[in-house]
């Protein structure tokens, strides 16, 4: 949907919100608190990064509650925790709340965001959010996924490697894709001759195009597919060029929409042609020992008040470690918090799996 117009085009369906760390919070005409959708951005950025920022962010409330350590980046960036205090401080008081009931204050408003936005796409697809594990990445994903996983019913969080540079790791990893399409409206049953000319044409045009690119075509996976469609529908399905295309759109138009006619006259409208050369995926090797090490200790806040929190380092945690919450996992890119009455499990890959609990 564009600005409330559906256009007929495939797309990756991603839907985002505005709540982040550098969300500002502020309080709305009717003397309420909200977060976002501004944000305070890189620069200034958020008051704890000394750069002038002025209004409270998501991450000066994480910083004041305790969640956030004094530094982030392995120690190359510094965070300022008295001048965000300060802030919070004076948005306490405007808001005639403690310092305590404004930080969890910020964290349930935000929390509320992106609840609302995960239940709709939940109840469009019919699912069941007990029956799927949370997947928590970016920088501050992780330290608001199990809240956010108890207020959906979801009952486990998973915590990749890099999670605050996962996007840029899938990235990095993804196959060198080349793809085409070309439109041509015809009967299917007439339209064999149109489909292998095509096909043959675009898997010439991939393999040279990846050969000018430095890649091996040979390393090469070719997949064909038509879009396909019922006489005087308006949207196509697509299928892969294999076996008999006609069984296989009604099959696929059956598992989608519950009916398929035996007798309606099927419609080629597309023919495409995909091409994926695969890359190497590097993995950090986890840590070899389940020794968890003496960890530090820091003051965070939670639902029922202050609690001192051990705070470990991931590299530390090698597969097998088992430990209870209250606890918060630091790393250079990220930080999860385990609230209490959870449980983290890191498993043979390094992955942390956390069972939030009720």
């Amino acid at each position: 949907m564009i600005d409330n117009f559906p256009i007929a085009i495939p797309v990756v369906d991603v839907e985002s919100i505005g709540a982040g760390g550098g969300s500002l919070a502020w309080m709305d005409s009717g003397g309420a608190l909200r977060v976002g959708p501004h944000s305070a951005g890189a620069d200034p950025g958020p008051i704890a990064y000394g750069k002038g920022g002025t209004q409270v962010t998501v991450t000066d409330a994480d910083l004041a509650g305790g969640y956030l350590g004094r530094t982030l980046l392995g120690g190359r960036l510094l965070l300022d925790e008295t001048l965000a205090r300060k802030g919070v401080t004076k948005l306490a008081e405007d808001l005639h709340l403690s310092v305590e009931e404004t930080i969890l204050g910020v964290q349930s408003v935000v929390r509320a965001s992106m609840a609302k936005a995960m239940r709709l796409v939940l109840a469009r697809r019919g699912l069941d959010p007990s029956e799927y594990a949370l997947l928590a990445f970016g920088g501050a994903g992780p330290m608001h996924a199990c809240a956010l996983a108890r207020e959906l019913g979801v009952r486990t969080v998973l915590v990749p490697f890099l999670p605050g540079a996962f996007s840029a790791y899938g990235i990095l990893i993804s196959p060198i894709r080349a793809e085409y399409s070309r439109s041509v409206v015809r009967p299917l049953g007439r339209a064999a001759s149109v489909m292998r000319r095509t096909i043959a044409e675009f898997r010439e045009k991939a393999r040279s195009e990846l050969a000018g690119q430095g890649h091996d075509p040979s390393r090469a996976f070719i997949e064909a597919s038509v879009d396909l469609r019922f006489h005087g529908q308006s949207y196509e399905i697509p299928v892969p060029v294999r076996g008999d295309l006609a069984s296989a759109f009604r099959r696929e138009h059956r598992r989608r929409y519950g009916y398929a006619s035996p007798t309606e006259r099927i419609e080629l409208i597309t023919t495409r042609l995909v091409a994926r050369v695969p890359r190497p995926i590097p993995r950090p090797r986890p840590p070899s020992s389940m020794v968890v090490g003496a960890p530090q200790n820091r003051r965070v806040l939670f639902d029922d008040g202050w609690q001192d929190t051990p705070v470990h380092e991931r590299g530390r945690l090698g597969p097998g470690t088992e430990l209870d919450g209250p606890a918060i996992v630091s790393e250079d890119h990220a930080t999860t918090l385990v609230p209490p009455g959870s449980r983290l499990a890191v498993d043979r890959s390094g992955l942390l799996e956390i069972s939030v609990g009720a």
